[in-house]
């Protein structure tokens, strides 16, 4: 029985390294989803423990190494657009505002109309009118019709004139007049409108006996062409309600 106990020291030490060295083994398998493990290494109460970090053996790892990227990475499928500066956006989308133009053309048939001729309902009849003395010009933006109202008041020498050019810049005459005169020496002397060179006796009617006086509203038509001239012009002693009106849809 002296024997006995060595042995059973020595099996005792036998199974304590076989314990160790599988705990050892089952410790170190790769566990893939595992990050840290601790192991406790000894016999009885002389027991050392650490910890390993890394489980995995090299090349099993599921963890991607650290990108060194410092970008966002591209997504599949879509297009980067580069950095545009906005001058040069705008000088693409609008490349007419960076280009000099090779001549200036006006670009409006009406070059001088005012506001409320622009907003005008095309084919609406306006009215030109000159009141007083002065002259005024009207050109023919297409053939049409224009109606002229003529109405001279004065006390001494006046005339009222309208005149028709063609797209030349020639005056139309009518047995060597204009398209339409009016002159009056006095405010009661019989002076009737000239159109196309024939009298107009109704344009005046007599007051009194020798007194006579313009015919309020005469007016008389004619047919204009496209890029004729309408010249009217009072003057002398024209009384301020004394006018010319020109009512078209041409103008």
């Amino acid at each position: 029985m002296i024997f006995q106990k060595p042995l059973m020291e020595k099996k005792s030490a036998s199974i304590s390294s076989l314990s160790l060295l599988l705990l050892l083994h089952a410790s170190l398998l790769p566990l893939p989803a595992l990050k840290a493990a601790q192991i406790e290494i000894g016999i009885d109460s002389a027991i050392t423990t650490f910890t390993v970090e890394q489980l995995n053996a090299s090349g099993t790892s599921t963890e991607q190494p650290i990108s060194e990227q410092t970008t966002p990475a591209a997504v599949p499928g879509t297009t980067v657009a580069p950095v545009i500066e906005p001058a040069d956006e705008l000088s693409q989308r609008n490349p007419h505002i960076f280009t000099r133009p090779q001549a200036v053309e006006s670009v409006s048939t009406r070059p001088n109309a005012t506001v409320e001729q622009v907003l005008q309902t095309q084919g609406t009849p306006q009215t030109q009118t000159l009141s007083g003395k002065g002259s005024k010009e009207l050109v023919a933006l297409a053939d049409g019709e224009v109606s002229l109202e003529v109405y001279l008041y004065t006390y001494s020498p006046a005339d009222i004139v309208v005149r028709l050019y063609d797209e030349d810049g020639n005056e139309i005459r009518f047995d060597g007049q204009p398209l339409l005169s009016w002159r009056r020496v006095d405010g009661s002397s019989y002076a009737p409108v000239s159109f196309k060179g024939a009298v107009d006796s109704s344009s005046m009617f007599e007051e009194s006996p020798g007194d006579y006086s313009p015919t309020p509203g005469i007016s008389y038509k004619i047919d204009v062409k496209k890029g004729q001239k309408v010249v009217l012009t009072t003057s002398g002693g024209a009384e301020p309600r004394s006018y010319v009106k020109a009512t078209s849809t041409v103008f």
